[in-house]
């Protein structure tokens, strides 16, 4: 640990009283995070720089909101600067278990879907939560629209020549106006089985809620695509039948294929920062797309529609 960190580690009040640290490295976010012990109890501390303190504690009072859900997720406890340091930091629940990611796959078929289910009514719940009358959501439609504009626009101009990409292209300007009409909710922003952790209830526990938002709640599914439906194709259609009760709209498909594909075109120019690795992976999930829609003919992918026609039940 750097002595910089380490000193402001030793400034947070209650550092005197854990008997053991451990440091977490997996994860996107710039946060450092570490496991601490205290009396045989585990806690989440998450450290930052001062100048996010305030979007730290929005994020807070999000994950307050989600805990008094009902369901496992992580429970704030605090969030606070460090005394006489540049940090602030974040004390949460440690939810004890597997990465759901890593576990999935040894299920059996209807776990898996079940666990997709639950999974599903926790997102529907969190999209339920009633937003703060602050918020104006004409604005946030019209800024998303403007992002994913904007974000298409990079990719039209930039070194990338992907397989049918034109009619692709062609379709995303075309749907993406009628983002200006969505609905807001407040989002995890997240919402995949990498943020899910399989707990020793054999529940399913929700973790990392750093990138929450306002949004089109439609929006959360994209991740399904790309990262849910690759561990598991059964867990993801559950998520899907959880969510929406088992009856997915079709109006829903529709978004989901614009969400979807956009990402599958932007996410090749993010990939750039990252280098050839990471532009590798983001080819291939592009060609997953095209193999799942059919080279974009398809409104509902067909790994959906081949679960759909065995009928399982959940």
């Amino acid at each position: 640990m750097e002595a910089k960190v380490m000193r402001a580690f030793e400034k947070i009040p209650a550092f005197q009283q854990w008997q053991k640290v451990e440091a977490i490295h997996r994860g996107w976010s710039t946060d450092l995070k570490f496991k601490v012990t205290k009396n045989q109890e585990t806690f989440l501390l998450r450290i930052f720089q001062q100048e996010e303190l305030l979007a730290k504690q929005q994020e807070y009072q999000f994950i307050k909101k989600v805990a008094a859900l009902g369901f496992p997720s992580s429970k704030p406890f605090l969030c606070a600067p460090i005394p006489e340091s540049e940090q602030g930091y974040m004390l949460l629940t440690y939810l004890e278990g597997e990465d759901l990611s890593d576990v999935l796959p040894a299920l059996s078929p209807k776990r898996q879907l079940n666990l997709g289910v639950e999974a599903g009514r926790y997102l529907n719940k969190i999209h339920k939560l009633l937003l703060p009358e602050r918020i104006s959501q004409r604005e946030i439609a019209q800024n998303l629209y403007e992002k994913k504009q904007s974000q298409l626009n990079k990719y039209k101009e930039s070194q990338f020549c992907m397989p049918y990409q034109q009619p692709i292209i062609s379709y995303l300007e075309k749907q993406l106006p009628l983002l200006q009409q969505r609905p807001v909710v407040y989002q995890h922003g997240d919402f995949h089985v990498g943020n899910f952790i399989y707990l020793p209830t054999r529940q399913v526990g929700v973790i990392d809620f750093n990138r929450w938002d306002f949004g089109d709640p439609y929006e959360e599914f994209y991740k399904l695509q790309f990262f849910s439906r690759n561990v598991s194709p059964l867990f993801a259609y559950g998520q899907l039948q959880g969510y929406f009760a088992g009856k997915v709209p079709t109006l829903f498909w529709q978004f989901q294929k614009l969400y979807t594909f956009h990402a599958g075109l932007y996410s090749l120019v993010w990939a750039l920062s990252f280098g050839e690795k990471e532009i590798r992976t983001m080819e291939q999930q592009y060609q997953q797309l095209l193999e799942d829609y059919n080279c974009g003919e398809l409104l509902v992918p067909k790994w959906f529609s081949t679960i759909q026609r065995k009928g399982l039940r959940f």
